[in-house]
């Protein structure tokens, strides 16, 4: 599996971005999905402040959820996902 070639886009216009891990990929999840978390499965959230104060190489928050149920496959491609940004 490369990473690199699979990690997802950075939309730097959205505040909050989550994906969740599936099939080894990083998928986006539909803003409508936010909140919800499954313990058969590992998300990635971003966080990056969009605040006037907020300058360009400043702090972001980086978070991963990994579910009791989840996969060793699914937690180890969400923890590689996650160096890997």
């Amino acid at each position: 599996m490369d990473i690199n070639q699979d990690l997802p886009a950075i939309d730097s216009h959205r505040a909050l971005q989550i994906w969740i891990t599936e099939n080894l990929k990083m998928l986006p999840l539909p803003e409508r999905a936010h909140g919800n978390f499954f313990e058969e499965c590992c998300y990635v959230v971003l966080h990056v402040p969009q605040s006037p104060k907020a300058t360009q190489g400043g702090f972001s928050d980086l978070h991963y959820w990994i579910g009791k149920d989840a996969s060793a496959e699914a937690r180890e491609a969400a923890v590689s996902f996650v160096q890997c940004l």
